[in-house]
C-alpha cells in the first residue's frame, strides 16, 4: 500500500475544511420520533487549530480545540443558545461559521470545561 504524501487532515485543512472523510452516521430506528440520529466525525486537533473563519480568527478563538468527544446540539437560534450557555457559566469559544451549505455551528465550553457544539440546520446539503 502506498503511503500518501499528506494525511486526510492536512488535505482538509488546506481546503479550509475542519472535517475529513472519517464519518459514521447513526439513525434512530423508530422513525415516528422524527429525524432523530447522530454521527461521529474524526477531526484532528491540527485541523481544528488551522481552520480559519472568514474574519481570519481561528475556530476556537484564542486556544486550540481540546482532544476528545464533542457533543453537538441542534438548536433553533445559535445566538440565543450561546447566551444561555454563557448565562449558566459556560464560555463562548467561537463565532458562527458555516458547515457547507446545510448548517451553521458555534462552539462553547460548559461550566465543567467540556467542549460542545451548537448546530443550526439551514438547508439541503451533504
Amino acid at each position: 500500500m502506498a503511503v500518501p504524501e499528506k494525511t486526510e487532515a492536512q488535505l482538509a485543512a488546506e481546503e479550509g475544511s475542519p472535517c475529513n472523510e472519517t464519518v459514521a452516521l447513526f439513525r434512530y430506528p423508530d422513525q415516528s420520533l422524527g429525524n432523530l440520529g447522530g454521527g461521529l466525525s474524526l477531526v484532528s486537533e491540527e485541523v481544528m487549530q488551522r481552520y480559519k473563519q472568514a474574519d481570519g480568527s481561528s475556530n476556537f478563538s484564542k486556544k486550540g480545540g481540546k482532544p476528545g468527544i464533542t457533543m453537538y446540539y441542534m438548536v433553533a437560534d445559535l445566538d440565543k443558545s450561546m447566551e444561555a450557555i454563557v448565562a449558566h457559566g459556560g464560555k463562548k469559544l467561537s463565532g458562527e461559521y458555516p458547515e457547507g451549505d446545510h448548517g451553521k455551528i458555534m462552539y462553547a465550553e460548559d461550566s465543567e470545561g467540556n467542549v460542545l457544539g451548537i448546530y443550526k440546520f439551514v438547508g439541503a446539503g451533504c
